[in-house]
């Protein structure tokens, strides 16, 4: 066989491999395609433990308490205002009441499946570390620097620490956290959740950790702890906001050092700054608060200009409000957030117009 007759046979394979992975993708549901996902990235993170002598036991034992880690989750970051809100409008709109009661199991599973998700998410960070050593801060350093970037932000300094925190953490983690259980509750797109269910997915995995793996680096807030050259720059901003009630960002930083230094490998004590999930999730939020206000504007004559000028506004506030807390409580250079909005923006365009994934938007 000649050989551009063999390259002729494989084009076509492959083409009829993608014409059946076309397929399947079009006919699967969004609960299914979010287990298989689920499964197939627990299995791997497992054996990606087993490899680098982490303790799969942890991961299982994390599985199994899904339910009550989700709990857990609830009562530590949920603000107190968005639960009762949440109740509150469960039992008082009749029309949400009835699609709880019919979207109810596969709301379960799709916590379930985001719980071991992210504990899966947690546990492989934490151990990256003993596969490359953290050598991009320098480079990270100057190019902020370069760029005139890099932070700290002055109109911000006169917020307190534990409050920029908590709105940091609190308000952002449920939603990154939980979003394909926030599609399972409010959206009935089987096309649209998919779509954005596979960004949620990226967003973890591709900058989470390959980004993450490829370019090592602790982000200015344990620039002091390792012992970096560059650390004295940042050794101002840092006094004034452990000042500044700043008990809770302490905590978290020598929290989460010890649990390196002395090789704790436990779920939510990783350390990596590039690239920004923080940021990347923000954008993703972002991205679906746009396609649904969009889609709302097309339904209603009279609020269509208001509804456009927030699908517009809305995600670049929730954006920049995580990029600048990012790089004040410096967790991350000014390039980590940038370099997750151009990714997950590209990313979306190519699910969006060459993959046609995206019902709306």
């Amino acid at each position: 066989m000649s050989d551009s007759t063999s390259t002729i046979a494989f084009a076509k394979k492959n083409q009829a491999v993608g014409q059946r992975l076309s397929q399947w993708y079009r006919d699967v549901s969004a609960k299914n395609l979010f287990g298989l996902i689920t499964l197939v990235y627990f299995s791997a993170g497992a054996l990606f433990l087993f490899a680098v002598g982490g303790s799969v036991s942890t991961l299982f034992q994390m599985s199994v308490r899904s339910l009550s880690s989700f709990m857990d989750h609830v009562q530590w970051y949920m603000p107190v205002w968005l639960i009762v809100l949440t109740v509150v409008v469960a039992l008082v709109l009749t029309r949400i009441r009835r699609h709880l009661q019919q979207v109810k199991f596969e709301l379960l599973l799709s916590i379930m499946c985001a719980t071991v998700f992210v504990a899966t998410f947690g546990l492989v960070k934490n151990h990256l570390s003993m596969i490359s050593p953290f050598w991009a801060d320098s480079a990270f350093v100057a190019l902020d620097r370069s760029l005139g970037l890099s932070g700290p932000y002055s109109f911000l300094s006169g917020f307190s620490t534990n409050g920029m925190l908590s709105v940091y953490f609190n308000y952002w983690l449920p939603f990154a956290l939980y979003f394909p259980a926030l599609l399972c509750l409010v959206d009935k797109n089987e096309e649209r959740r998919k779509a954005f269910i596979l960004l949620w997915a990226a967003c973890w995995l591709i900058l989470g950790h390959a980004f993450a793996l490829s370019f090592m680096s602790v982000g200015p807030i344990f620039l002091e702890k390792l012992g970096h050259a560059d650390a004295p720059l940042y050794a101002e901003h840092f006094a004034h906001l452990y000042k500044s009630n700043g008990e809770s960002l302490m905590f978290m930083r020598d929290h989460l050092w010890k649990a390196y230094d002395d090789e704790n490998r436990i779920i939510s004590s990783g350390i990596s700054a590039f690239p920004s999930v923080h940021v990347g999730m923000a954008t993703v939020c972002g991205l679906y608060l746009a396609d649904r206000l969009k889609e709302f504007s097309q339904k209603s004559a009279t609020l269509q200009w208001p509804l456009l000028i927030a699908a517009f506004a809305l995600p670049i506030g929730i954006v920049a409000l995580y990029q600048m807390l990012s790089v004040q409580l410096g967790w991350h250079y000014a390039v980590d957030g940038v370099f997750s909005v151009v990714f997950m923006l590209g990313l979306f365009w190519f699910l969006r117009n060459k993959l046609g994934l995206f019902a709306v938007v």
